[in-house]
C-alpha cells in the first residue's frame, strides 16, 4: 500500500516572494525530519463502499485547524539561509487551505472496470503473490501534482494532498506528503485523529506533541558523554576492501538483476499458523515476539533460501523509537515527527535457513542488545 517517490532535484530559487506572507507562524524542521527532505510519500486506502468525498475532505481540513495539528497544514519554504522550514497561515482560507484536495468522479464505473484500479492487490482465500506495478502511484495523486519539494515551495502548496477517486462500488482515498513532515507512525496518528473528527469525537483528538521542540535532539543533548555507550554493531561495520567489494556486488545485482515489485497477501489464519509454529519451536515462555517479527523472519528465510547455504545473512530493519523511548516520552498526546532508527541482525547461514523459531529468537536477541 505504501509507495514513495524518490526525488533528486537541484535547489531552485523559490518563486514565492520571501516577504509575501510575513504573518505566518514559522516552525523549524526537526533534525531527523530534515534527513528525509528528498522523499515524498503516498498512501492509497481502498474502501469497497461509496464514501462521501466532501465529508472526508472537510474532516481532514477541520483536524488541521485544531491546536498544534495546524503545523501539518503549513507550507514548506526556504529561509534566508536556504534551509527548509514550515510556514502556517494565521488563518486558513480558500486561497491558502490546510490541505490540497482533488477528486475524480467515476461513479458510473465499477472499480474492476478501471484499467489501473483493477490491478490493486485484493484479499484471497490463500496466500497469494500479486502484481504491484509502479504506475499504481497514478491512482494516488492528481495529474499536475508537484514532483519535487522545490516545486511545492514554488507553488506555496500545503504539504498534505488528499486525492479521492469515487467508483460506483468503491472509493480510493489517497494521501501524499513530504517525508520530512512525518513517517509511518506519524501517519497512523494522523489517520486516527482524522477518524475521530469524522466520527464526531473532536474532544478525543490527542494533543500534538513536539510541535516546536525536537524531543530526540533534547534527549541526545541531555545524555552525559560518560554514560554514552558505544554502538554495539560498530565492530561489524564494513571497511576497506570488504566495503568496496560489497558496493561492487550491489551495483552488479542492481544492473543485471532488476527487481520486480509484487505484493504478497497472507490470510490471517496463515499468519496465526506461522506465529504458532514459532512459539512451539522456541519453547521459552519468557521470549516475546509479535506478528511483525514473525513475518520479517519468514521473508528473510525465504530470501536466504535463494542464496548459497554457507553465506551469512544480515537483516536490516526500521525501529520505531517510540517503543524503547516510551518511558522518557510524554504520553499525554502523540508525536507525529519522524522517530525511527535502524536495527541489524547478523545471522549465520545455518540460523538464517533453519527453523523459523530459532531465527526469530536470534533476531530478537540482536535487537535487545542494540
Amino acid at each position: 500500500m505504501d509507495s514513495f517517490l524518490r526525488l533528486f532535484s537541484r535547489r531552485k530559487q523559490s518563486a514565492v516572494a520571501v516577504d509575501e506572507f510575513t504573518e505566518d507562524d514559522v516552525y523549524e524542521i526537526h533534525q531527523q525530519d530534515f534527513n528525509f527532505r528528498k522523499l515524498i510519500m503516498a498512501c492509497t486506502l481502498r474502501f469497497d463502499h461509496v464514501l462521501d468525498a466532501d465529508k472526508l475532505h472537510d474532516g481532514l481540513a477541520r483536524l488541521l485547524e485544531m491546536g498544534d495539528w495546524r503545523k501539518l497544514g503549513g507550507r514548506l519554504r526556504h529561509n534566508a539561509d536556504g534551509k527548509l522550514e514550515i510556514h502556517v497561515p494565521k488563518q486558513f482560507s480558500l486561497k491558502r487551505p490546510p490541505v490540497t484536495f482533488s477528486r475524480e468522479n467515476l461513479s458510473n464505473m465499477s472499480i474492476m472496470d478501471h484499467g489501473l484500479a483493477c490491478k490493486l492487490p485484493v484479499p484471497t482465500g490463500k496466500t497469494s503473490i500479486q502484481p504491484n506495478p509502479y504506475n499504481l502511484i497514478e491512482l494516488a495523486v492528481r495529474a499536475n501534482i508537484p514532483k519535487t519539494i522545490d516545486e511545492m515551495v514554488d507553488c506555496d502548496l500545503p504539504q498534505i494532498s488528499l486525492h479521492i477517486i469515487s467508483f460506483k462500488d468503491a472509493t480510493l482515498v489517497s494521501i501524499s506528503w513530504p517525508h520530512s513532515l512525518m513517517g509511518g507512525q506519524g501517519f497512523v496518528a494522523l489517520l486516527h485523529a482524522w477518524s475521530l473528527v469524522l466520527g464526531g469525537k473532536e474532544k478525543e483528538v490527542p494533543r500534538f506533541l513536539g510541535v516546536r521542540n525536537d524531543v530526540l535532539l533534547e534527549m541526545e543533548e541531555k545524555e552525559s558523554p560518560s554514560t554514552r555507550q558505544k554502538w554495539i554493531v560498530q565492530k561489524d561495520r564494513l571497511r576497506g576492501g570488504k566495503l568496496f567489494s560489497f558496493i561492487l556486488r550491489l551495483a552488479w545485482s542492481l544492473l543485471w538483476s532488476p527487481r520486480e515489485v509484487k505484493s504478497v497477501f497472507i490470510p490471517k489464519v496463515a499468519l496465526e499458523r506461522l506465529v504458532s509454529v514459532c512459539r512451539d519451536e522456541i519453547m521459552d515462555q519468557n521470549e516475546s515476539f509479535d506478528e511483525e517479527v514473525t513475518l520479517l523472519a519468514w521473508f528473510s528465510r525465504l530470501a536466504a533460501s535463494a542464496t548459497p547455504a554457507s553465506k551469512p545473512v544480515t537483516i536490516v530493519n526500521f525501529l520505531n523509537a517510540r517503543r524503547p523511548l516510551a518511558a522518557m516520552l510524554d504520553q499525554s498526546g502523540v508525536y507525529v515527527q519522524n522517530m525511527s532508527g535502524y536495527t541489524f541482525s547478523f545471522l549465520t547461514g545455518q540460523v538464517a535457513r533453519g527453523r523459523l523459531g530459532l531465527l526469530v529468537k536470534e533476531h530478537s536477541r540482536h535487537i535487545r542488545e542494540q
